[in-house]
């Protein structure tokens, strides 16, 4: 059972690596450089990736983190910005209160999208499960997925 988690494990980071490379911008399409630049017309600490046949750009901007995903056209597809508890909105924190108070925040992310509207993605975690909660801005759920790690 051990050597099988180990070759599970090699296996899985090799897949990992082959969907997501690190890449110069001397590689990158004009198109998507373009429309960055356009987004984001200040940033200067980009990190590119080529993941799943897209470019996925982190970088710094108006002091917090985020990651902005193009197609290969140059189409904005969507961004993702770190964010802390302060950030949210009352709604969102007085949900948390309310069902999730005895649970450890471990991630808040501001997601915006060219398809659906803005909402906030909280991964929560409690022993040994994690709970992926997607809140719209008013704090009402949206989506949930649980993790439970063995």
């Amino acid at each position: 059972m051990k050597r099988f988690l180990i070759l599970l494990s090699f296996t899985l980071a090799f897949i990992y690596n082959i969907k997501s490379q690190d890449i110069s911008t001397n590689v990158i399409p004009n198109q998507v450089k373009k429309a960055f630049q356009h987004k984001y017309s200040n940033v200067t600490n980009a990190k590119w990736e080529l993941k799943n046949k897209n470019y996925e750009v982190a970088f710094s901007h108006d002091l917090k983190k985020h990651t902005s995903e193009f197609d290969k056209a140059g189409i904005w597809l969507n961004t993702r910005t770190t964010l802390k508890l302060v950030d949210v909105t009352i709604a969102i924190k007085n949900a948390i209160k309310k069902s999730f108070s005895k649970y450890r925040i471990v991630q808040i992310n501001k997601v915006e999208s060219k398809d659906k509207a803005s909402f906030y993605e909280i991964v929560f975690n409690q022993s040994s499960t994690d709970i992926t909660i997607q809140f719209a801005p008013e704090g009402k759920i949206l989506d949930r997925k649980v993790d439970i790690k063995e």
